[in-house]
């Protein structure tokens, strides 16, 4: 899929450079919130109570990442099928 969506595997990428370069970092940004969401289930697994602000924060970061890659996503379709029909 990650050939196919980048460098096209014998068809046309459907990701541009541009397109890639908001994916990787959005990637970097999710990975990021996923070691702190994992850190924060350790320690209540281990009994203690997270600081709730930080809880707060994480789930924050997670919905605009959600919104975020929704947006790119729609905006990106739109402009593929602009492309497909010769705009």
């Amino acid at each position: 899929m990650r050939l196919l969506s980048l460098e096209g595997a014998g068809a046309d990428p459907f990701l541009s450079e541009a397109d890639g370069a908001i994916f990787r970092l959005l990637s970097d940004d999710i990975s990021t919130m996923s070691g702190d969401l994992n850190s924060v289930a350790r320690a209540i697994n281990a009994g203690r109570r997270p600081n709730i602000g930080d809880v707060a924060r994480l789930v924050m970061d997670a919905q605009a990442a959600v919104i975020t890659v929704a947006a790119e996503l729609a905006a990106m379709l739109k402009c593929q099928a602009a492309r497909r029909r010769g705009e």
